[in-house]
């Protein structure tokens, strides 16, 4: 299974008032390795927490920004998998892959 998070790109600079956000990069999906529930215990699981941040926007009285955030799950054979991420995101499972081994 694959999963891909993502946002559309957060208004430009100054649109709206936008801010740099805390903690991060306005807009950019993080994953966060879950560690053990206590010191000397196994980790819950191989997964990840997965997430967007909306843009620290300075709003006037009755402006208003909806942030939206889309989770595809993916499963099916290899070949296919591939053939979808090439599609959504302009890169092959094997480039993403070697990516993440570096």
């Amino acid at each position: 299974m694959r999963t891909v998070v993502g946002t559309p790109a957060p208004p430009r600079a100054g649109a709206l008032g936008a801010r740099e956000a805390v903690g991060g990069v306005e807009g950019v999906s993080e994953n966060a390795a879950r560690g053990p529930p206590a010191p000397g215990q196994p980790p819950l699981g191989p997964f990840y927490e997965l997430e967007t941040s909306s843009p620290a926007l300075s709003l006037s009285p009755g402006q208003q920004y909806t942030h939206t955030h889309r989770t595809f799950h993916l499963a099916g054979p290899e070949a296919d998998l591939d053939r979808i991420a090439r599609a959504m995101l302009k890169v092959g499972l094997a480039e993403m892959a070697s990516a993440f081994r570096q």
